[in-house]
């Protein structure tokens, strides 16, 4: 073995220009293959944080879609202001499914001995909390309970606040029980949740109220628009989309303007074309592996060529066929071995300076800088196979004879 090893030594240290023109060569290619991996990693990352839910220590992850199969459905005023209870009752009549409702508006709101105007309070049915838990970056229930069927049958006002709202309720008691105003109308808090979600102008506190207590305030402040949720299966999704617009058309009629769509349908697009882009760029990245591996078959035959008399004159002496063919491929690993010490540091400093241009965090993990010193490894030994071959077939009087 050290044998081997001291002859690729020698004849690396007689054509270190060759040598060297080899490593850069496959080094680059191994810098564009972990550039590609974190790139092809990145947008893996990117579709687990859309379909996960939201990470406790972390206020700032993005709002995940709905959980499970679930169909959108968005209804706007078109000639006159819309009436949000007239429009439940009758989508909810239309559909004859869970379904979750949800709109905003913005009101005077007094907390204890704080009062706070144009406060952005939400209007959510006790569905939509089960079927989107973690609308509005809300993370998990700290105290008290979620809204209830109950709540949306009996009316009653009732509401929910994050923990930072619930700092600032008198006498820093619990908040369950306490009694806050929206535009003057007393709500009772049933739950605190802890939450991401921040309002605009530096404000920060989420107040949601049961969809049917804020009827009252929707008829003096009518909303922009109310959002529905319809829960469905995972084979029926497209047919239920289908009857579900049929539905709701026949219902609000030509008063109101809606859009029906499908975030789980989106999804299943995004992992499909996510699932062409990760196999795009798995051959994108394999591309430099293989300019590399040319340029060392072309390497290698070349100082093949110049050692024709060197291993005749071996084989003259007693080496055989096969320690020929080894000696090759010891040469070419330890090249893909250099190459690969090479780009890894090189791809590193490439993937900072993406970073920084794009503005998003590109990494790469211990495994995949395991696989890039392998495929470096593995490229150099496949591009040897060639002259390995070529040196077995040397003859000992035709190599000797040659000038």
């Amino acid at each position: 073995m050290f044998d081997l090893l001291g002859q690729v030594w020698l004849s690396a240290s007689r054509r270190t220009l060759t040598y060297c023109i080899a490593i850069v060569s496959l080094g680059m290619g191994v810098a564009a293959f972990v550039c590609l991996s974190a790139l092809n990693q990145s947008f893996t990352d990117s579709l687990k944080r859309r379909v996960s839910g939201p990470d406790p220590d972390s206020e700032f992850r993005p709002t995940p879609l709905a959980v499970g199969p679930t169909i959108s459905i968005e209804v706007w005023p078109k000639d006159r202001p819309l009436d949000a209870e007239w429009v439940n009752e009758h989508v909810r009549r239309a559909v004859a499914k869970d379904v979750g409702a949800m709109t905003t508006g913005t009101y005077d709101v007094k907390v204890g001995r704080h009062a706070f105007r144009e406060w952005t309070v939400g209007a959510i049915s006790s569905d939509w909390l089960r079927l989107q838990p973690h609308f509005w970056r809300i993370h998990y229930k700290i105290a008290g309970r979620l809204f209830t069927p109950e709540d949306d049958r009996s009316g009653e006002a009732v509401c929910i606040v994050d923990h930072r709202l619930a700092r600032i309720l008198p006498d820093n008691a619990d908040p369950v029980g306490q009694t806050l105003k929206v535009n003057g109308r007393p709500f009772r808090v049933v739950g605190t949740v802890r939450s991401g979600y921040y309002l605009p102008g530096g404000s920060d506190g989420l107040l949601l109220i049961s969809f049917s207590a804020a009827y009252p305030l929707l008829r003096i402040q009518p909303p922009d628009g109310v959002s529905f949720l319809v829960r469905s299966d995972e084979t029926r999704v497209q047919s239920d989309l289908n009857t579900v617009q049929t539905a709701v058309s026949r219902a609000l009629g030509g008063d109101y303007r809606y859009s029906i769509s499908s975030p789980w349908l989106d999804l299943e697009e995004a992992r499909y074309q996510l699932s062409y882009m990760r196999l795009f760029l798995g051959v994108l990245s394999l591309l430099p592996l293989v300019v590399g591996l040319l340029g060392m078959v072309s390497m290698l035959l070349a100082n093949l060529n110049s050692r024709v008399r060197e291993i005749g004159v071996h084989r003259a002496l007693g080496a055989t066929r096969p320690r020929q063919a080894v000696l090759v491929l010891c040469e070419a690993g330890v090249t893909g071995l250099l190459a690969s010490l090479v780009g890894i540091p090189v791809g590193m400093t490439l993937l900072h300076l993406l970073s920084s241009v794009w503005g998003a965090e590109l990494q790469i993990t211990h495994g995949w800088i395991t696989v890039a010193v392998l495929a470096g490894v593995i490229t150099s030994v496949l591009a040897g196979l060639i002259p390995a071959r070529a040196a077995m077939r040397i003859s000992p009087c035709e190599a000797l004879r040659a000038k």
